[in-house]
Parts: C-alpha cells; sequence; structure tokens
C-alpha cells in the first residue's frame, strides 16, 4: 500500500511537471507567433548617428587623460563602446595606446609610456575632434 501511495505521487508530480513544461512552450510559441516568429530587435541607428555617438563617448573617455594626464579606467572606457566601421581602426589605435601607457606605468618604462602618447598624438592629427 505504501508503494502504491508513492508511485500515485509520484505520478502526479510527474504530471504537474510536464503541465507546466508544455504551458511555457505554448506561452513561447505565442509570443514568436505575435512578432512573426522572429526575436524583438531594437531600432538601429543611422550610421550618421552612431558615428556621433561614438564620438562624443570617445571625448568624454579620453578627458581625464587630456585634462590631468590620468588614465585609470580609460582604456576600459573605451573597449565598452560599440564603434562604427569608420572608426574600427581608431579604436584598436586607441586601445593599443591606451595599454602601452598602462604597461609603461605600471612598470617604470619609459619607452612605452612614449609610444603610448605618440601613438596617441599620430591619432590627434588624423582625428582632431578627440582632444576638442
Amino acid at each position: 500500500m505504501n508503494t502504491k501511495f508513492i508511485t500515485l505521487i509520484l505520478l502526479f508530480s510527474l504530471s504537474l511537471s510536464l503541465s507546466a513544461c508544455l504551458k511555457a512552450k505554448d506561452r513561447l510559441d505565442f509570443n514568436q507567433n505575435q512578432n512573426g516568429g522572429k526575436e524583438v530587435q531594437p531600432p538601429v541607428l543611422a550610421e550618421a548617428e552612431l558615428e556621433q555617438n561614438y564620438q562624443t563617448a570617445v571625448k568624454e573617455a579620453l578627458l581625464p587623460y587630456w585634462q590631468k594626464q590620468d588614465i585609470s579606467g580609460v582604456k576600459d572606457k573605451i573597449l565598452e563602446l560599440r564603434a562604427p566601421a569608420k572608426f574600427l581602426d581608431l579604436h584598436f589605435n586607441l586601445v593599443v595606446a591606451l595599454e602601452l601607457l598602462e604597461q609603461g606605468k605600471a612598470g617604470a618604462d619609459q619607452g612605452k609610456i612614449e609610444a603610448g602618447m605618440e601613438k596617441l598624438n599620430v591619432l590627434k592629427t588624423k582625428y582632431p575632434w578627440l582632444s576638442e
């Protein structure tokens, strides 16, 4: 009698679990059908707007460096940004320059510091808006 009771409880639990899974699947299917079976994507910004937003964010991220020569956290802020195609080269070289500065300061390596500063100066010449 005890085994019948345990079997009954197990079957009841199994049917509840199966029912919950089926309801969740139905909700998912319903939501996908509402969107034509596609995931909802955020609106895509125009390329010009992406470029402008990127320029603004880069200038803000570099502000502590231009004002106080403080590089702490600047590279991380740059890495958080999504670079438009037009600025991929800039983005890569900014990260490299900041990495050189960080390594130079951490290891007291004047050569790396100068290489990082030189790279930033080249970027400022190519992209004058960086230091505006």
